[in-house]
């Protein structure tokens, strides 16, 4: 069993959906005209930190928790309410709706049912489902929000945080907590009356820490012309340590363009954007410890700095003396690549261009080959 990203092919880390897969797969093609690999391949895409096939493998081990009655329709429901999901888009249900009608067997029992509890995921419980099942499955897919203790929500939105860590923290911070009590108000209607009251304070009190909270920021900053395999290899190493990292694309004297800094900046940070379209891309003038002070005022933000070799490192350690004179407060770690990417800089892939277009594009990330190929043409 395969999917999009290369996933181990026996899913064996995903207990439920591993110990039910026969009977899941059974399900699928009965009500389906795609494998289950194709749908989970599509649960395991970029961008997926809580909506991804953990998720669904914690759905389809509450399902088989439940006797046969309606089993099906709930593992149906599990595997299309989200089986599209785009952080930035504003229209998962309908999609996942409109890609379940698509696949779905014309002779399905189901497809009434299934289809109609996908819509209700999008109306955050304002209107309440007739259906027993849309209910039931209502209830496990939010049981996290209303049933879990303050460790398991904190672990939850860790994951939901960095689906949305493209978005600016200032904006995060103050949108999310309403959104969060929002849900939980509207939905309250699922749980028995006797728990509505405890659920919810249990919430709004978790919503007080989110307002209250700093996360802890890495800014990867560089003047990335181009962006390459190098960074790539740092930011995934960075990706360890941070809940989020910010791409701060700045504009190097040494290295400027004959462009005025707007256009430039624009060009780059949208042909980083667009390999990195689930991070938080945006380009800063001026001294680098400004940038980071700004920052710093709603999160703790460290400094990332990629190093190839001791040359580096030395340099970096000047640099670093200059930038603390303007920001004392600067934290900084410093992130050696792998062996592989030592050779590789934007520097010598400038050169290499000019003496052979289309030579560096190999140390290029797939997306931005073809930005960079038509800005060289320009220059």
């Amino acid at each position: 069993m395969t999917n999009s990203r290369g996933l181990a092919s026996d899913i064996r880390s995903y207990g439920n959906i591993w110990d039910k897969r026969k009977e899941i797969e059974q399900i699928v093609a009965a009500n389906l005209k795609l494998p289950l690999a194709t749908i989970l391949g599509k649960w395991n895409e970029p961008g997926r930190h809580y909506h991804d096939l953990s998720h669904l493998d914690n759905l389809i081990g509450q399902i088989y928790e439940l006797n046969d009655t309606g089993r099906v329709p709930l593992v149906l429901l599990a595997l299309m309410h989200d089986v599209i999901y785009n952080p930035r888009s504003a229209d998962n249900e309908d999609a996942s709706r409109e890609f379940f009608d698509r696949h779905v067997k014309h002779g399905s029992s189901f497809k009434e049912v299934v289809g109609e509890g996908i819509e209700h995921t999008k109306y955050q419980g304002q209107k309440k489902p007739k259906s027993e099942i849309i209910r039931t499955f209502l209830r496990m897919d939010l049981k996290g929000l209303f049933t879990g203790d303050m460790s398991k929500l904190l672990s939850n939105e860790k994951k939901i945080f960095r689906e949305y860590q493209w978005l600016d923290y200032a904006i995060y911070r103050d949108t999310k907590p309403d959104l969060l009590v929002h849900t939980a108000e509207n939905y309250c209607w699922l749980l028995p009356k006797r728990e509505q009251a405890a659920s919810l304070a249990r919430v709004r009190a978790f919503t007080d820490y989110l307002r209250a909270r700093r996360p802890n920021a890495g800014v990867y900053a560089g003047s990335y012309n181009p962006f390459h395999i190098g960074h790539m290899n740092i930011l995934h190493q960075a990706e360890k340590i941070f809940d989020k990292v910010i791409i701060a694309v700045g504009m190097n004297p040494e290295k400027a363009d004959h462009q005025d800094w707007q256009t430039v900046a624009q060009e780059r940070t949208e042909a980083i954007a667009k390999q990195l379209p689930f991070h938080q891309v945006e380009a800063f003038r001026g001294f680098l410890a400004h940038y980071l002070e700004r920052k710093a005022k709603d999160q703790d933000v460290t400094l990332i700095r990629g190093i190839r070799d001791g040359f580096d490192l030395r340099q970096e350690v000047i640099q670093l003396r200059y930038i603390q004179e303007l920001y004392p407060d600067l934290k900084v770690v410093y992130i050696p690549c792998k062996k592989e990417f030592e050779h590789i800089s934007s520097s010598w892939l400038r050169l290499l261009e000019s003496i052979e277009p289309g030579s560096s594009v190999p140390y290029l990330c797939g997306a931005q080959q073809d930005e960079w190929m038509d800005r060289v043409k320009k220059e």
